[in-house]
């Protein structure tokens, strides 16, 4: 199968499983209660959420089942790094407790990377992740992001790692994944 074929079939699956859309105001109200259960999350004021929402520089995305009714299961935040930089920071996803477990976080993932990558023409996604939250480190490693550096939250005094993934990265495991 050639590459662009590849892609699109995977990009159709993706699209009929999830559908990731801009976040609404009135969604706000659910995200929070979503964030108030996650240990790793540093949980964000309505007035926040709305900030980001309405701040060019960030996409806040709602991330929903597809079926015969479109059902929200969590929400994922990514930042321009700067216009001069082809750089996109993964702020946050968070999955519902409900579908954890179920795929939509690598769903969403493939989304966010079609996106920053086939779409937009970024050259990197990086975020960062509290050292102690060994199931999102496993994640990422496993999706094949890297680590780049450590530091400490300057909010919480907690260790974080930081991990990226760059277009090549994404083209080479999708070219390994089509092997």
């Amino acid at each position: 199968m050639e590459k662009s074929n590849f892609f699109e079939k995977r990009i159709e699956r993706m699209h009929n499983v999830i559908e990731m859309v801009p976040t609404k105001i009135e969604d706000i109200d659910l995200i929070i209660s979503w964030e108030s259960k996650e240990p790793n999350i540093i949980s964000w004021t309505k007035e926040k959420h709305e900030s980001i929402i309405n701040n060019p520089q960030f996409l806040h995305l709602l991330i929903s089942k597809r079926g015969d009714n479109i059902v929200p299961v969590g929400y994922s935040i990514l930042e321009k790094d700067s216009p001069d930089e082809l750089s996109l920071e993964f702020v946050r996803l968070v999955i519902s407790d409900e579908y954890k477990n179920r795929g939509y976080g690598v769903l969403a993932f493939e989304n966010i990377w079609e996106l920053a990558f086939d779409k937009l023409k970024y050259s990197r996604i990086w975020h960062d992740v509290f050292i102690e939250n060994e199931k999102a480190i496993n994640l990422y490693e496993k999706l094949g992001y890297k680590k780049f550096k450590t530091s400490i939250d300057l909010t919480s005094g907690r260790d974080l790692i930081f991990y990226e993934m760059s277009n090549d990265d994404y083209f080479s495991r999708e070219k390994d994944n089509n092997s």
